[in-house]
C-alpha cells in the first residue's frame, strides 16, 4: 500500500448504526488489501470503542452523533473518534490489567475487557476534550509492526 486510504462517516450513536459502521471499515479495510487479522484487530478496538461512546457518552443524553475517521498507511491504521457526549472520566486511560478470572464462574466479571483490548491491541492512545466534543484517536499496528508496537500515550492539541 502506498498511498494511505482515508474512510470518513458520521452516525446515529446506536447499537445498530455502530454495526453498520463496522461493516463499511470492514469492507474499506479488506478493499485496501488489508488481510484478516488486520482487519479483525481493528473491527474489535473499533467495536469496544464505539460502543463505549453509545453505552456512555450518550447514556444521559439519549441521543447524539459519532463521527469515525480510519486512516490506513503502510504501518499503522489511524483512527479518530469524535462525540459530543459526557466527557470521559480520566480514570478510564489508567493502564488496566485484566479482571480476576481466578473466581468461581458464577463470580467472573460481566465487564472490565473493553478498555484493557483496547489498550493491549492499540498504541498511541490519547483522549481530549475539545470544547464539547470527545477526541479519542488511537493507533493500531499492521502486519510486523503488531509485534514491535510500544504503547504509548499522547496528547498532542486536536482542532476537530
Amino acid at each position: 500500500m502506498n498511498v494511505p486510504h482515508e474512510f470518513k462517516t458520521h452516525f446515529p450513536a446506536s447499537e445498530m448504526a455502530v454495526r453498520k459502521a463496522l461493516v463499511a471499515v470492514g469492507d474499506s479495510l479488506r478493499n485496501w488489501g488489508l488481510d484478516e487479522e488486520e482487519v479483525g484487530r481493528t473491527e474489535i478496538v473499533l467495536a469496544e470503542a464505539l460502543n463505549n461512546v453509545v453505552e456512555h457518552a450518550y447514556a444521559d443524553i439519549g441521543c447524539g452523533d459519532v463521527e469515525l475517521r480510519v486512516k490506513c498507511a503502510a504501518k499503522d491504521i489511524d483512527i479518530t473518534i469524535l462525540d459530543k457526549g459526557v466527557p470521559v472520566p480520566v480514570h478510564v486511560f489508567a493502564k488496566r490489567n485484566g479482571p480476576d478470572l481466578d473466581v468461581a464462574f458464577e463470580d467472573l466479571p460481566e465487564g472490565g475487557f473493553g478498555w484493557m483490548m483496547i489498550q493491549t491491541m492499540s498504541s498511541h492512545l490519547s483522549y481530549q476534550r475539545v470544547g464539547e466534543t470527545n477526541c479519542l484517536r488511537m493507533t493500531v499496528p499492521r502486519g510486523s509492526n503488531q509485534k514491535q508496537r510500544s504503547p504509548r500515550r499522547r496528547n498532542a492539541p486536536f482542532h476537530p
